[in-house]
């Protein structure tokens, strides 16, 4: 017969088995002796994560909390878990529990990085030695977009002045832009062939607009230039198919060739007084432009200026003009005034 010999909890025990003969024939035998052990079990942890987290910065507080449900009897507190500052901070997952026939469980540790939002993760771009940004290259895929006026690099701060050429190029989806206060120049073809684009804001610190910049921006339907603007350049509103209106701001004294070539509903157009001349083709097959008051100061009318105008039908030229190029006003259908 066994001394105690039932155990479930985890231990050493020591079972005694002791012998006995019962016929009375043969000498008393010794107990033996032997040990059993019942080792501590290990919870499993297996469906338990607790995973790093970026989050930005948006001034509220943030923590991090381990993911799966946890054994029976099994608890979990943190160290320091509360982060609201920009930085990278360890948190620590303790886990406790009141079964003495388990194994301890080790700790999980991770991290919570809370970011400053790159405002640039959409955009390529350049920095000059001058510390000047040129954006040239949009990544995303947002339909309205508002360009960001800074560049923050290792806590130096750097200007975004220019959006250089292409930058834009055939963004199909793209319905709005607005272009911020320190832009001073739009690039080649920047926005050629955006043909959603319906709502274009320009800055006050703006200066060029290069050709074909908004060449084909097909739903374009108004826009108003900054009094800052000095060029605009050939194509750069070529083919805006539902652009009905157009002022050309004071400063400007000459508009590149094509400029609003083939912007069919342009139905008003008002010139500075400034302009010194009209270029090639500027408005040609504007065909909803009625009338045009060319100003006192134009010398000159290139050809193909307001070719193919077919529902204009009065034209004033003034005094000072000394040429007008060939077929000017060819296809002017309606014309009855000169």
């Amino acid at each position: 017969e066994y001394t105690q010999n039932t155990f479930k909890d985890a231990g050493i025990y020591e079972v005694i088995a002791h012998f006995e003969d019962t016929t009375g024939n043969y000498n008393e035998l010794p107990d033996m002796k032997a040990t059993l052990t019942i080792n501590k079990a290990t919870y499993d942890m297996s469906g338990i994560s607790f995973d790093s987290k970026t989050v930005v910065y948006d001034g509220n507080e943030h923590s991090l909390e381990i993911e799966g449900e946890l054994p029976e009897g099994v608890e979990v507190e943190y160290t320091e878990n509360k982060f609201k500052d920009v930085g990278t901070y360890e948190v620590i997952a303790i886990f406790t529990h009141q079964n003495s026939n388990y194994n301890e469980i080790p700790s999980m540790s991770t991290t919570l990085t809370i970011i400053i939002e790159d405002k640039m993760k959409d955009y390529q771009y350049d920095i000059d030695s001058k510390g000047n940004v040129t954006i040239t290259k949009y990544v995303g895929n947002a339909t309205r977009v508002t360009l960001p006026s800074i560049v923050e690099i290792n806590g130096i701060t750097y200007n975004v002045t220019n959006i250089g050429s292409r930058a834009f190029y055939n963004c199909g989806s793209l319905t709005s832009i607005v272009i911020p206060e320190g832009v001073e120049s739009i690039g080649v073809d920047a926005f050629f062939n955006c043909s959603s684009l319906t709502s274009v804001t320009l800055p006050n610190t703006l200066t060029s607009i290069g050709s074909s910049a908004f060449r084909e921006c097909s739903s374009l339907t108004s826009v108003t230039l900054p009094s800052t603007l000095t060029s605009i350049e050939d194509y750069a509103f070529s083919s805006c198919s539902s652009l009905t209106s157009i002022i050309i701001p004071e400063g400007i004294t000459s508009i590149g060739e094509d400029a609003f070539d083939g912007c069919s509903s342009l139905t008003s157009v008002t010139l500075p007084s400034t302009l010194i001349s009209i270029s090639y083709s500027t408005f040609s097959e504007c065909s909803s432009l009625t009338s045009i008051i060319i100003p006192e100061g134009v010398t000159s009318i290139g050809g193909y200026a307001f070719s193919s105008c077919s529902n204009l039908t009065s034209i004033v030229i003034p005094e000072g003009v000394t040429s007008i190029g060939e077929d000017a006003f060819d296809g002017c259908s309606s014309l009855t005034s000169v």
